[in-house]
């Protein structure tokens, strides 16, 4: 049974009735499904280089799609549409944010390790300043209240947090186990996009 609008409102701020008309709902519309139109439309260009994989990271993506379809509507139908897209949307930038912080640590310590070629500006500076907007911003989106600006997130928003951060956990403890068991794979990840020497006859 889905959760009335006077039970979501002592925990999360809602619209009124109607507050909102077919023009707004479609622009809503077309902005959640473009990440997806986004991933589906690189499926081409990346089915050429999946080779042998191909099948597998079809089913990969079909057991994401079923779960993504299934958290959606689960959330969905237990609060509201609206709850629903904000929980989402919470849980996706943490994950999101999180890892722009990751990928501006490893800018530095990607080319700190290499002798040559490394610029205290582009390598050092940037990705420091980068770190010190994200972090705000991720503990802004995850509730997590160090700075006196950041608000703690109300149920079920604040829910998200220790969801994605098991989620976080699951994903470090398979990737130790990968490092431990078959290093190479870890490796392969690295190299996925760069392009493959020419043969030379």
């Amino acid at each position: 049974m889905a959760t009335t609008d006077k039970e979501v409102s002592g925990s999360v701020p809602g619209l009124r009735r109607d507050a909102i008309g077919l023009r707004e709902v479609l622009f809503q519309s077309i902005t959640d499904m473009a990440p997806g139109a986004a991933i589906a439309a690189s499926i081409p260009a990346g089915a050429g280089l999946a080779a042998g994989a191909l099948p597998l990271s079809v089913v990969f993506a079909l057991v994401a799609f079923v779960i993504t379809v299934a958290v959606t509507l689960g959330l969905g139908l237990k609060y509201n549409p609206t709850v629903a897209f904000a929980m989402v949307g919470t849980g996706l930038v943490i994950v999101i944010v999180a890892i722009y912080i990751v990928m501006c640590a490893a800018c530095t310590g990607f080319f700190a390790r290499r002798r040559t070629g490394f610029n205290w500006l582009s390598h050092l500076v940037i990705p420091v300043l980068g770190i010190a907007a994200f972090v705000p911003a991720w503990l802004t989106s995850a509730g997590i209240k160090v700075f006196s600006f950041v608000t703690p997130l109300a149920p079920p928003l604040s829910y998200m947090g220790p969801g994605v951060g098991g989620f976080m956990i699951v994903g470090v403890i398979y990737m130790i186990y990968l490092y431990r068991t078959n290093p190479g794979r870890i490796t392969d990840v690295g190299l996925v996009h760069l392009d493959a020497p020419e043969e030379t006859t």
